[in-house]
């Protein structure tokens, strides 16, 4: 006999999510996905204790990255696991965009007790769509003297010939380890650490 659907109440309550917005208005008593970087700035200067350098006052990503760190992530998955989806657009990487108002990243992360176990997404298939984000990206990069991206890459060429609808999920399994053990950092599990290498 086929097994029943479990009830979507037993769902939620395995597997909590909770979208982005969501998350900043339980942290910070605000959504976040319509403000801009001038409101965020202003946000993160009453939220986090020190600013680090080099956050552009127009870096919009790089305000919501620095309170999503500092303040949202803290809170994350410390009773029961939790997903965070519906990430901002411009935060999309290789992800789908939903159209909507405002659009989401079709994106997710799983967090426990504030650490970023996982993170997955619905995979962009489209390359004319990775090309121009590709070109956007290599622009932002240039602009601050990195090294430009490819122009061509084989997820273009394999976008071009038909990749077919995917998703894909990037599990941290040193994150998972140390959280198995105990560990307070990454260090404590790695075999070859950065300072150590």
């Amino acid at each position: 006999a086929a097994a029943s659907p479990k009830p979507a109440w037993l769902v939620d309550a395995l597997f909590p999510r909770l979208t982005y917005d969501q998350a900043f208005e339980r942290a910070l008593g605000t959504t976040v996905l319509d403000l801009p970087a001038d409101d965020l700035a202003d946000l993160a200067r009453r939220k986090v204790s020190k600013i680090p350098e080099g956050i552009e006052a127009d870096d919009r990503d790089g305000w919501l990255n620095l309170l999503l760190a500092e303040v949202v992530e803290p809170t994350m998955g410390q009773a029961i696991p939790e997903f965070l989806f519906d990430y901002p657009s411009s935060q999309a990487a290789l992800a789908t965009i939903r159209a909507g108002s405002p659009p989401v990243a079709e994106r997710f992360e799983l967090y426990v007790t504030g650490i970023e176990v996982c993170n997955g997404y619905q995979e962009l298939t489209d390359a004319d769509e990775l090309v121009e984000r590709t070109s956007w990206q290599s622009g932002k990069r240039d602009r601050r003297g990195q090294r430009s991206l490819p122009v061509s890459s084989r997820l273009e060429q394999a976008q071009r010939a038909g990749l077919p609808d995917c998703a894909g999920v990037a599990l941290g399994w040193d994150r998972l380890v140390m959280l198995v053990l105990g560990a307070r950092r990454l260090e404590d599990v790695m075999a070859f650490p950065f300072p150590r290498a």
